[in-house]
């Protein structure tokens, strides 16, 4: 949301947000991803600064906008982000780009506070495992069937990752469009490749890569909607042997959508790709 201003003459910060509170639909979120604040307003303090800019009310008081203005909402406090200047970008390459809509995504995830958070993390990871292995045993490896051998995984190609970065572009509205089977084996096969331990020993259950290990930390699945060569439906993949289980055949996309707490990508994209923990 961007405005020319509040009747007062101040602007609110670009790149801001509103939406409508998944938890309560009677307040409405502004978010400004750029300063990482979010505020929870009612619908009716929302509708009554609408009706300021559009001269049909007296515009809000001194301290209503100094209260905004603290809150990182009006162009005032903005800083730039803290992502976005360390990469030498600012707002409006995130606005030409269609990438705004997930900046706030990504910026608020560097929020997240993790246990193993610290100069020893190694020790306190393990003392993560240990804790849990306390009162419950490690989970066992699963052995997924075969039921689709993926092609071989294409090479990847000999390009810059920064080049295709830059080149990168985003729509709000996507096409739907096809794919092939042996193009989602080497978007699994590559995209995954980080993950994939090699078997040369056995890992113990106090090792913290036993469960990093997939088949034990995570669960991926590939909802199939429009893939050339594959059955539409829920597959297992098993990185391990680099192939699908499938678990059920038939049309998921409103299911997924709805999984997805209504992200809309699932109606157009040829497949969806999840990680399950528990």
């Amino acid at each position: 949301m961007t405005s020319p201003g509040l009747r007062s003459g101040v602007s609110w910060a670009s790149g801001l947000e509103v939406r409508i509170q998944v938890s309560d639909a009677s307040l409405v979120e502004l978010i400004n991803p750029f300063t990482q604040v979010r505020l929870a307003m009612s619908r009716e303090a929302v509708l009554r600064l609408l009706a300021a800019e559009l001269g049909r009310q007296p515009g809000p008081s001194a301290d209503a906008i100094a209260y905004l203005t603290e809150a990182g909402l009006l162009e005032a406090t903005e800083t730039g982000g803290m992502v976005a200047q360390a990469q030498g970008l600012g707002p409006a390459v995130w606005r030409d780009r269609n990438w705004q809509h997930s900046l706030n995504f990504l910026l608020w995830s560097r929020r997240w506070e993790f246990f193993d958070n610290g100069p020893n993390f190694e020790e306190q990871r393990d003392e993560a495992v240990a804790e849990f292995l306390a009162h419950e045993t490690a989970p066992p490896e699963r052995v997924a069937r075969q039921d689709v051998q993926l092609p071989i995984p294409e090479l990847l190609p000999d390009v810059p990752l920064g080049l295709v970065l830059k080149y990168r572009r985003s729509v709000t509205a996507p096409p739907r469009r096809p794919t092939t089977v042996a193009r989602l084996s080497s978007l699994l096969w590559h995209g995954f490749a980080p993950w994939r331990y090699p078997r040369h020993r056995e890992y113990s259950v106090t090792d913290f890569e036993y469960y990093v290990d997939i088949g034990r930390l995570y669960d991926i699945y590939v909802f199939a909607f429009d893939v050339t060569g594959l059955a539409n439906g829920i597959y297992y993949y098993s990185l391990n042997s680099d192939g699908l289980e499938e678990v059920a055949l038939g049309d998921f996309r409103a299911e997924t959508r709805r999984m997805l707490i209504g992200q809309p990508a699932p109606e157009t994209a040829a497949a969806t790709i999840t990680l399950a923990l528990n």
